[in-house]
């Protein structure tokens, strides 16, 4: 982390998961975004970045990881 911190401001978030949702036919298809961050909306959980690529096949978020698994990987 010190040698990124020479190049710009860096945090660490612990307890953090990527998950990517990944299709050949999203690409044509409008809404699958919408879908998605509307079912995590109603899930209650809260998304700290979005990205897609530029195939437009991948949305990848980040989220906190739930209790039970941050727990396991802290304790484990």
């Amino acid at each position: 982390m010190k040698e990124l911190n020479g190049i710009g401001m860096v945090n660490l978030m612990e307890d953090m998961s990527i998950i990517s949702v990944i299709g050949h036919k999203m690409r044509n298809m409008v809404g699958v975004a919408a879908e998605i961050f509307t079912a995590l909306a109603h899930a209650k959980i809260n998304i700290y970045l979005i990205s897609q690529g530029a195939s437009e096949i991948n949305i990848s978020y980040v989220q906190r990881l739930p209790r039970q698994l941050a727990d396991s990987t802290t304790n484990g």
